[in-house]
């Protein structure tokens, strides 16, 4: 079998397996937030899903129209690496669901590219997420986390100044690394939220 078809056949179904990889974040993406307490779909994730299915289509369209070209493997890679970081930072940056998928981009630029450039773009991968995480953290980037959300957001849906000292003290909880300590944070400051006691709560943490 000719290399250069044996490639094009390997892109074409690439292309048709992310297709579908799409479909199925669209599902994970819009499902899973309403059973998890405290998660919410982000406003910008419809439309960042819609511009990464037409991507898609466009790669399929291109290597109908140009099958010889040698650039298809790294335009497809490429853009996976930018859609993953988007959604990514839309769906929480270092807390997302979906940081595994830079693995798969990983896995994929492996398969596609030397050995050099693919380490390379595991590199590119790295670098994007830790940048990701360190400019939302100094605050050079909107924070989009789904389970620690700013004090600022907190203390504006608080009703009352006797609410400031509780979500003082529930806030650090939200990132404790016991999910019934963050659960119970996260009543608490639902209670807050809505008016009702959150007294018990707090004293339980």
């Amino acid at each position: 079998m000719d290399q250069s078809f044996a490639t094009r056949a390997w892109l074409e179904w690439l292309a048709r397996v992310r297709l579908l990889t799409i479909t199925l974040i669209l599902t994970v993406g819009v499902v899973w937030p309403q059973y998890v307490p405290g998660l919410s779909t982000n406003r910008f994730f419809l439309t960042l899903i819609v511009s990464w299915i037409t991507l898609g289509i466009l790669h399929l369209i291109l290597l109908r129209w140009l099958p010889q070209a040698s650039w298809h493997g790294g335009v497809q890679v490429a853009g996976d690496v930018v859609m993953v970081t988007l959604l990514v930072y839309l769906t929480g940056s270092q807390e997302s669901y979906f940081i595994s998928l830079y693995l798969l981009v990983i896995i994929v630029g492996s398969i596609v590219f030397s050995r050099l450039v693919a380490f390379f773009n595991a590199a590119i991968c790295f670098s994007l997420l830790a940048a990701m995480t360190l400019l939302a953290f100094a605050g050079k980037l909107p924070r989009t986390s789904t389970a620690l959300p700013p004090i600022e957001s907190l203390r504006k849906i608080a009703t009352g100044e006797r609410a400031g000292p509780a979500i003082d003290k529930l806030t650090p909880l939200l990132a404790n690394p016991d999910s019934d300590v963050r659960r119970a944070a996260l009543v608490a400051l639902s209670n807050i939220a809505t008016g009702e006691r959150a007294g018990p709560v707090i004293n339980k943490l």
